[in-house]
């Protein structure tokens, strides 16, 4: 994704990639850097679902 930002007259172009990581990625990403224990919830406190729009993840060690 490319970005062009102007400011003061001066433009500036900014490249940046923008990734979502699923929660099985996350679960394994925190099982491997030492977690034991990898919830995921949606934002209303339930566990996660597929329509849920945001993702809370508690890792414990």
């Amino acid at each position: 994704m490319e970005r062009t930002v102007v400011r003061d007259g001066r433009a500036r172009t900014l490249c940046f990639l923008k990734r979502l990581f699923g929660f099985p990625e996350l679960r394994d990403g925190c099982t491997a850097a030492g977690f034991t224990a990898v919830t995921a919830y949606g934002e209303d406190g339930e566990p996660l679902r597929a329509d849920h729009n945001r993702m809370v993840v508690i890792a414990r060690r």
